[in-house]
């Protein structure tokens, strides 16, 4: 699933190629992954694209909102009329270039380029809000990791609601911060050296610190190098990110330790997701 790194590369593409653009049509393959009447958003221009959490919201000029949630295994491609986006690539994992099979949703703009929403598995969805419902949606999420409101007095106090629960699940839990998945949860639990299985109630004020400044650091780097193409995920382009290359214990199953610690990173299941982490270094 694309995590905040991907989501907001995604959505930083999508500023430099489709922000000012007019929507000129909405072809719906799959109806289930639309929510809305497109007629609302037709002929309207596109003002301004944000994300929270992992949901990219395209702002349109008639006071609607776009919310894209690319769940497991969606993908947005974007075409220009020239094909020099997305349509002159092979998606992975597909080998197809757009539009294919998987290509559920495609927006088309009045200067000739298009979006592609693609979903192997089809758990993704583009819905039409009004203002009031994006604020209701927006209400759901925790702090946004790379606002200002992300504050260690924040994130500590959203972990000790849940503090008889293991760290991990409860770093992927969006109510607590905003974005974070099985990705980049075990990439801060082995950065701050914490057992992912940890419970909250045992970790010390340096702990909290620890895992803080690891999201703080690893996110940014995550997007600079375009996010973590694991799965499904690509940009917009139809490129793999190349995060994966630095990422130290996800799918790193039986390799040295980076630490330089003398142990090897594991995976196990907790709370239904595989976790990855060392045994060694991680307490």
């Amino acid at each position: 699933m694309p995590e905040l790194p991907e989501v907001e590369t995604i959505k930083r593409q999508l500023t430099q190629k489709v922000e000012g653009l007019v929507i000129k049509n909405i072809l719906i393959n799959k109806p289930k992954l639309f929510y809305g009447n497109p007629s609302d958003i037709i002929g309207k221009q596109i003002t301004k694209i944000t994300r929270r959490a992992k949901i990219i919201v395209i702002d349109l000029s008639n006071k609607r909102h776009l919310l894209i949630h690319l769940k497991m295994t969606g993908q947005l491609i974007f075409v220009d009329e020239r094909g020099s986006f997305g349509g002159g690539h092979p998606i992975p994992p597909f080998n197809l270039a757009v539009p294919n099979k998987y290509s559920h949703i495609i927006i088309e703009f009045t200067n000739g380029s298009k979006l592609y929403f693609n979903d192997i598995r089809q758990f993704g969805w583009i819905k039409i809000v009004n203002s009031k419902e994006l604020n209701t949606e927006s209400e759901k999420f925790g702090p946004e990791p790379l606002g200002k409101d992300f504050t260690i007095e924040i994130f500590k106090d959203n972990l000790l609601r849940h503090k008889n629960k293991p760290i991990k699940p409860v770093l992927m839990d969006q109510s607590v911060v905003a974005g974070l998945g099985n990705i980049y949860a075990a990439e801060a639990c082995f950065h701050a050296r914490i057992r992912p299985d940890r419970k909250i109630s045992t970790l010390s004020d340096k702990d909290f610190q620890n895992l803080f400044d690891a999201i703080c650091e690893i996110l940014p780097l995550a997007i600079k190098y375009q996010g973590v193409s694991a799965d499904d995920y690509v940009t917009l382009e139809g490129k793999t990110g190349d995060y994966y290359k630095k990422l130290l214990v996800y799918d790193r199953e039986g390799e040295p330790c980076p630490a330089k610690c003398g142990g090897k990173i594991a995976k196990f299941k907790l709370a239904g997701r595989g976790t990855y982490w060392c045994p060694k270094c991680q307490h």
